[in-house]
């Protein structure tokens, strides 16, 4: 257990790199300034002031599903959005896993290297991540069904847990195979698979340890929820919201930054 207690020391210590966070500020950035285009474009402004936004938000599309014209624009700008946000997402993620790799190699990093390099990246990212989305939505389909007749609800629900649990197992070192190994998805989920089926002891306890995480994760979140009611309760709504968005936003980025920090250095030891 020691080593990986290291390991996770070393990932812990790397969330002082600037550098790190980088991808996931700007992914941070950029949907917030979609969203609020969309938003903008859409005439829905009203939302962003409203004591109550969640109503406001219903009142406001109830409107714009009762008027086609506003709804045709509403629906074009939300693809248009949502397809840009997809897209420099998978794009800063390969700059954000290039990054990873290379701290964890000591290699002195060069940003227009970098970057060139994370470009060949994109593409083969966006199939292997499509690709696991399929791996768990078809069962979830399943699990919807039956959940809809109303016939065997524990035995899918249960199935369906495992089957989450043996996908995560199988292919946990995905990303991290991807950038170290090879382009191709089928072999990048062999190449998991592989890694698993040698070193499943290993596996699961990485797996154990990133629940833990997960975890911990869960729980501050939560206690924010409580600390977030009481200092509204004492200060103005909005500097309460804004200033918990914030907090929320960073608690996030550092746990998942560090998981993936995690999962590369395991990588390399379990491989190298």
């Amino acid at each position: 257990m020691g080593e990986y207690i290291l390991r996770l020391k070393y990932s812990l210590s790397q969330l002082k790199n600037i550098r790190l966070w980088i991808p996931d500020l700007l992914l941070v950035f950029i949907t917030l300034l979609l969203t609020f285009l969309v938003i903008y474009i859409n005439n829905l402004t009203s939302i962003i002031y409203a004591t109550n936004p969640i109503e406001t938000f219903k009142t406001e599309i109830s409107s714009i599903l009762q008027h086609t014209p506003s709804l045709i624009k509403f629906i074009i700008t939300f693809v248009i959005g949502l397809l840009i946000n997809l897209l420099t997402g998978i794009s800063l993620s390969t700059i954000k896993y290039e990054l990873i790799k290379e701290t964890i190699d000591n290699k002195k990093i060069n940003f227009n290297s970098l970057i060139k390099t994370s470009k060949g990246y994109i593409w083969p990212l966006f199939k292997l991540k499509f690709i696991i989305f399929l791996i768990y939505f078809i069962p979830l389909l399943i699990l919807i069904y039956l959940l809809i007749i109303n016939k065997f609800r524990f035995l899918a629900i249960l199935l369906m847990v495992i089957l989450l649990i043996i996908v995560k197992l199988f292919f946990l070192f995905r990303i991290p195979s991807l950038f170290y190994k090879t382009k191709n998805s089928i072999k990048v989920l062999k190449h998991a698979y592989e890694i698993f089926r040698k070193t499943y002891k290993k596996t699961i306890i990485i797996l154990l340890l990133i629940t833990f995480i997960n975890i911990i994760l869960v729980a501050i979140l939560s206690a924010s929820s409580v600390f977030e009611q009481y200092v509204a309760s004492k200060f103005a709504f909005y500097s309460t919201t804004l200033l918990m968005f914030i907090l929320r936003t960073i608690i996030n980025l550092a746990f998942a930054l560090l998981i993936d920090i995690f999962i590369f250095k395991n990588y390399k030891e379990i491989t190298s």
